[in-house]
């Protein structure tokens, strides 16, 4: 986690989600940031439709999604930013709609765009993700492929 982190707000955790896993080739992402965020339990659930026709859904927790895209984030140049997002808030939780976009440049034309449906708990003064699913709604380049198979 870095000092500028402000997971106080559901705004400050989104932003750290997705400047987390962006960064340029060659550069690991800050996997014990990327940890921080999650509550204890916590699920990543890519979907995907398969060459069927059928929706695919992963499920991760925190580690095995880290081990699965690894690579992919350090080897290449990947950008994902936040482009409109729909919260809904009861409590001490909260259900996010947020769209993204992928690039391989920061600004620079997406090669996908998507929805990440993040389901959230405020506890020890500090947002947590405790589940995030999503799906892209447009998947017109391989370069995600291998991410799945």
């Amino acid at each position: 986690m870095t000092s500028s982190d402000d997971l106080s707000t559901i705004d400050g955790l989104l932003t750290s989600l997705y400047q987390t896993i962006s960064g340029p080739a060659g550069i690991e992402p800050d996997w014990d940031r990327e940890r921080a965020l999650f509550a204890p339990g916590a699920r990543l659930i890519p979907t995907r439709i398969g060459p069927d026709g059928e929706l695919r859904a992963q499920v991760f927790d925190i580690d095995g999604y880290i081990e699965s895209r690894r690579a992919y984030l350090r080897d290449n140049d990947f950008f994902e930013r936040q482009v409109s997002r729909e919260i809904k808030q009861f409590g001490h939780i909260a259900q996010v709609f947020s769209e993204y976009e992928s690039a391989a440049a920061p600004g620079g034309p997406p090669f996908v765009r998507g929805v990440n449906l993040l389901l959230l708990l405020f506890r020890d003064g500090r947002w947590w993700i405790q589940s995030i699913m999503w799906e892209n709604a447009s998947d017109g380049s391989e370069r995600l492929a291998a991410l799945f198979d």
